[in-house]
């Protein structure tokens, strides 16, 4: 054998062999579903993806963001200003209704000690001051049980000459009913433009 020529052959053989090998990692490297490179997480994936987009499809992305978010925020305002508008109707409501309570009761308190209709009347038109009621708004009426109510009236004045009383007996009930048209400040969103309000006194004559 001639071992002068064997590192020659050695060294064909072992080129042959590294030739080979990289031909197969080029094939490796080549072929995405035999190799993966490594990943680092969801965040680093993502942002490869968003790295790898175009300008245009970055800038078309960008505006439906901006798309999607005023859209919310209108579906959001809307809601925020419904609700701020009918705290508001609500406050003023309560307002009123208590101002109308007071002007019952000052109305009924005036017939219960002998006041005729008109002095009656005209107490509950002062102690419902800021509300636009005149005196058709409050009704005075007498009751002997409670159950059954009449229109309370003035004394004529041919009976025994009395003058500046009603004609409800001591003992009796006596009621005031006052109401008032609110105007509403949320008119332009529910229906009608004024809610009636109304309030109640119950008095015994004196």
């Amino acid at each position: 054998r001639n071992w002068a020529s064997a590192p020659h052959s050695v060294g064909v053989y072992s080129h042959a062999a590294l030739r080979h090998k990289w031909r197969t990692v080029g094939a490796l490297l080549a072929t995405p579903s035999k190799f993966q490179p490594p990943s680092f997480g969801l965040g680093f994936r993502v942002s490869r993806v968003f790295m790898q987009q175009s300008p245009l499809k970055l800038q078309k992305r960008r505006k439906q963001q901006r798309g999607a978010a005023f859209v919310e925020f209108a579906l959001v305002a809307g809601l925020l200003c419904l609700l701020l508008f009918g705290i508001i109707e609500m406050g003023l409501i309560f307002q009123d209704q208590a101002l109308l309570g007071q002007s019952a009761r000052e109305a009924v308190r005036s017939a219960a000690v002998g006041h005729t209709i008109a002095d009656a009347q005209s107490a509950g038109v002062s102690a419902g001051a800021g509300l636009a009621i005149t005196p058709g708004n409050v009704v005075l009426e007498k009751s002997i049980d409670g159950q059954f109510w009449t229109a309370l009236g003035d004394v004529p004045p041919i009976i025994n000459g009395a003058v500046g009383n009603n004609n409800a007996a001591a003992g009796n009930l006596v009621r005031a009913t006052v109401t008032y048209a609110h105007p509403l400040v949320t008119g332009f969103v529910f229906s009608g433009t004024s809610k009636t309000l109304t309030a109640k006194m119950v008095m015994r004559r004196e």
